[in-house]
């Protein structure tokens, strides 16, 4: 590790290989992975289908200028905007890049009807990525160490609070940009009645409302984007993580009011519509917004559920277990840091992510987990407790 930048605290761990629902270390070792490249590998590690798509896709063309037209990229923004909020779709190559454009969007929106608005109220606790802008949109103080002074222009309220949005609005409110289920934030979803009152506030007033599904999107709670559960729509969309299943993507879709805004040359990207990450995009989409497999998703969150409530009754430690889908959180005891028992399960060759807030476990496991590897995931978090 020395020839990189110490900005990751990485662990000691040399990974060799993957596959399915676990990673395997150089002494031969298998963990099994709760973590899947922080909520990318929706099918695991070393998927069929998906090795497949690189190597055929790989032999026809990996990469173009986007001078042109590709069948793959027109195929996956179809899909995407078809099975989201319609519109018109930007790829990009991650989550945070995807932020910078819904950022970009929603202030040339109001610019493009001559007004002068361009706030965006965020929340605090929220995670949008590691760019100037994603940091200051943020609402964590530790993101912008070093980094001031902060952009202008973002205004910081208390998720689930709906006086507090309100008592930030003024003539320059362009946007609301939030998390459906806060990850980084410690697994903490909104509430149906504050998202319905948001939407309507946005209605009200003429401001954009903007969902950052980046870890939330593509199947990962039981619906393919989260905010199909609380009954709105909103009129700039990001995801990314799942999206390729393990390939580098992102994506921006701007509802047809809003996408008319952007013209040539007011935004672009030099590997952002790659054929190859489109190619998985559309793959993707197709396999995961499958009812079935939406449905398996969700019987595999309730099996996780009961066997973390089973544990629960034997120990203090797991105080709650909150989340939706295959996007849960374990709330730990406050007599142990997250971190410490991060650690210890990993000892106990279970990986999982902890979360910056409320010293809560991620459980972030492939989309398509096997019970075997639920059982197994009891077993493991079982001896991890125990320990304590």
């Amino acid at each position: 590790m020395e020839y990189l930048l110490p900005v990751v605290n990485r662990s000691n761990l040399l990974i060799t290989h993957g596959k399915g629902g676990y990673l395997y270390c150089e002494k031969g070792e298998k963990y099994l992975d709760f973590i899947s490249g922080i909520a990318v590998n929706v099918f695991g590690h070393a998927d069929e289908k998906i090795t497949e798509i690189l190597a055929s896709q790989s032999k026809e063309m990996m990469h173009i200028a986007n001078y042109f037209r590709t069948s793959q990229l027109e195929y996956a923004a179809k899909r995407l905007t078809e099975l989201s909020i319609g519109g018109k779709a930007f790829f990009l190559n991650s989550g945070t890049e995807s932020v910078e454009t819904a950022i970009k969007i929603a202030r040339r929106y109001f610019w493009h009807k001559n007004s002068d608005k361009y706030e965006i109220i965020c929340f605090k606790k929220s995670f949008h990525g590691r760019t100037i802008a994603s940091i200051a949109a943020q609402g964590n103080a530790k993101y912008l160490e070093g980094f001031e002074p902060r952009l202008q222009g973002f205004l910081h309220a208390d998720l689930n609070d709906i006086n507090s949005v309100k008592n930030l609005i003024s003539s320059k409110t362009a946007a609301i940009m939030l998390e459906p289920i806060q990850g980084e934030g410690g697994v903490m979803a909104c509430t149906q009645e504050f998202l319905a009152q948001i939407r309507n506030i946005c209605d009200e007033n003429d401001i954009l409302l903007i969902l950052d599904e980046v870890q939330s999107g593509v199947g990962r709670t039981g619906t393919l984007y989260a905010f199909e559960q609380f009954g709105i729509k909103p009129d700039i969309l990001i995801t990314a993580k799942g999206l390729a299943a393990g390939y580098p993507v992102g994506a921006c879709v701007a509802s047809n009011k809003v996408a008319p805004c952007m013209t040539p040359g007011s935004h672009g990207s030099t590997f952002g519509c790659n054929p190859m990450a489109a190619k998985l995009v559309g793959y993707v989409l197709d396999e995961v917004s499958k009812p079935k497999f939406l449905e398996n998703v969700k019987t595999a969150s309730e099996k996780i559920i009961q066997a973390v409530n089973k544990i629960q009754e034997k120990t203090d430690l797991i105080t709650e277990i909150r989340g939706k889908g295959l996007l849960l959180g374990i709330k730990i005891n406050e007599k142990i840091t997250n971190q410490d028992f991060v650690l210890k399960a990993r000892e106990n060759h279970l990986l999982l992510a902890p979360s910056s807030a409320d010293n809560i476990i991620r459980l972030l496991p492939r989309l398509n987990i096997t019970d075997d590897e639920i059982a197994d995931f009891g077993e493991k978090l079982q001896k991890t407790c125990d320990f304590y």
